[in-house]
C-alpha cells in the first residue's frame, strides 16, 4: 500500500486502539504483539516481526536491537 507518513501513522493509531479496545488490558505483551500484526495486516499493510538491527558506535559493532514490530518498512513499533 503507497500511503504517506501521516497516512501510516494514522492507520497504525488506528490498529492500536482497536486492539486496546478488543482485547483490553492484562495479557502479556506478545500477546498484544500478536493482535498488532494481525490487524495492521487487516488494515492492508505490510509488517514485520522481531526485526533484528546491528548496532554500530564508532565504527564497532556494539550490540542487537530487536524492534517488535516493523509496518512498511518505515515505522518501528516497540
Amino acid at each position: 500500500m503507497n500511503m504517506n507518513e501521516r497516512e501510516l501513522i494514522e492507520t497504525v493509531v488506528g490498529a492500536a486502539f482497536e486492539v486496546s479496545n478488543t482485547l483490553g488490558c492484562g495479557f502479556l505483551e506478545k500477546v498484544y504483539e500478536r493482535a498488532m500484526t494481525k490487524e495492521i495486516r487487516l488494515r492492508g499493510l505490510r509488517v514485520k516481526t522481531q526485526v533484528s538491527y546491528s548496532v554500530i558506535y564508532k565504527e564497532q559493532l556494539v550490540g542487537e536491537y530487536f524492534a517488535d514490530l516493523v509496518v512498511e518498512d518505515k515505522l518501528v513499533l516497540n
